[in-house]
């Protein structure tokens, strides 16, 4: 190859400069931290309390999912084989066609 590129004029012959980012003012808390009141208190303790239905959920969601690779898995243990199944259709193949046996 030569020296001289004929795509010369496309090269990029400025610098890059790195582009800097503000800097981001960090918000400042206005309010001060209060006690909740019991009301409040209660409302939280509601709100946590639904979790529990959550977790019932994903338990049987579980149970589900289990029962359903249980099952593949007992079909896949005690299916024949896939060579084994061809083997027993081409004998009864064999057999209807073959009227001697």
């Amino acid at each position: 190859m030569s020296a001289e590129s004929p795509l010369g004029a496309f090269f990029n012959v400025t610098p890059v400069t790195a582009v800097q980012r503000p800097e981001i003012e960090k918000p400042v808390q206005e309010l001060p931290l209060t006690e909740p009141t019991p009301e409040e208190a209660r409302a939280v303790e509601a709100v946590f309390a639904q979790q529990q239905e959550s977790q019932v959920v994903a338990g049987l969601l579980g149970i589900w999912t289990s029962a359903l690779v249980l099952h593949d898995l007992a079909v896949e243990t005690f299916s024949a084989p896939a060579d084994e199944d061809n083997r027993r259709r081409k004998h009864k193949k064999d057999e209807s066609e073959d009227p001697s046996l």
